[in-house]
């Protein structure tokens, strides 16, 4: 059966624990960083799409397309947040992935230039990848008493939500919704995804700028191991402005998702 690499991407690194994987990590232009209390779907090229966040008001500029009809805003000062590091390594792969000593798993962070190599061991059909700036910054509600706030304003407000969403002929299963309670977040990432059509070995190459992954990817398989699908990107782009301006990017790449 053929998957995209996206749905490859989070089926492979959504058992990992950290959350439901980004295919794309960085906002659109026309879009914005998601923020706890947001309310949306990821699409099926992995970006997420929000629909409005339940903690600014109605007027807000986050909320610009709309709330529901019934909307009532869950106050933030009943949902404590806190923001931890929480990815300590440069590298988050699939199980069935191997990296081999010249630049893996255990580093905590990159260095300004790096040619990097892993070792893929492939005993099943697909494997994935993503490659960070260590640590990936985790925020999530800090205390059970408003993660049980959390889960009551859904239930009370669920309706509403699909309401909505049927009123702005949003092609979207009520399944597909998700409140977003938990973030991680990089300045700049490398994500892959393969399918391969027989279990083999090979090796994986990029390269690593000062601002940006440059991620180029050679495959060299050890027993012509073949792929079905090899997908791989790296982000965010950043304008030669931009780096003049900032030279310490902002950490609002989000790579998992908590819902």
């Amino acid at each position: 059966m053929f998957y995209s690499e996206s749905h490859i991407y989070a089926h492979e690194l959504f058992p990992l624990g950290y959350g439901y994987p980004l295919w794309c990590p960085d906002p659109t232009p026309s879009s914005r960083e998601i923020e706890i209390g947001d309310v949306g779907r990821p699409d099926l090229n992995g970006r997420w799409l929000p629909l409005f966040n339940t903690m600014k008001p109605p007027d807000d500029q986050v909320n610009r397309h709309g709330v529901p009809s019934d909307f009532k805003m869950l106050d933030p000062q009943d949902i404590p947040v806190s923001t931890t590091p929480k990815i300590m390594q440069a590298m988050v792969c699939s199980r069935n992935i191997d990296p081999t000593d010249n630049f893996g798993s255990g580093s905590a962070s990159l260095p300004e230039s790096a040619v990097v190599t892993f070792k893929f061991k492939l005993p099943s059909s697909s494997s994935a990848f993503v490659l960070l700036d260590a640590p990936a910054l985790s925020t999530y509600v800090c205390s059970a008493p408003a993660r049980r706030r959390m889960v009551t304003y859904m239930r009370d407000n669920f309706q509403g939500w699909i309401d909505f969403v049927f009123d702005c002929n949003i092609d979207l299963e009520d399944s597909d919704i998700m409140f977003i309670c938990g973030t991680q977040k990089t300045t700049r990432w490398a994500v892959a995804a393969f399918d391969a059509d027989q279990s083999d070995e090979c090796y994986v190459t990029s390269d690593f700028g000062q601002f940006e992954y440059r991620l180029t990817i050679n495959f060299g398989a050890l027993h012509r191991g073949r792929f079905r699908k090899a997908c791989y990107k790296c982000g965010p782009r950043y304008r030669r402005s931009d780096m003049a301006a900032s030279p310490l990017p902002r950490p609002n790449q989000c790579l998992f998702l908590h819902y």
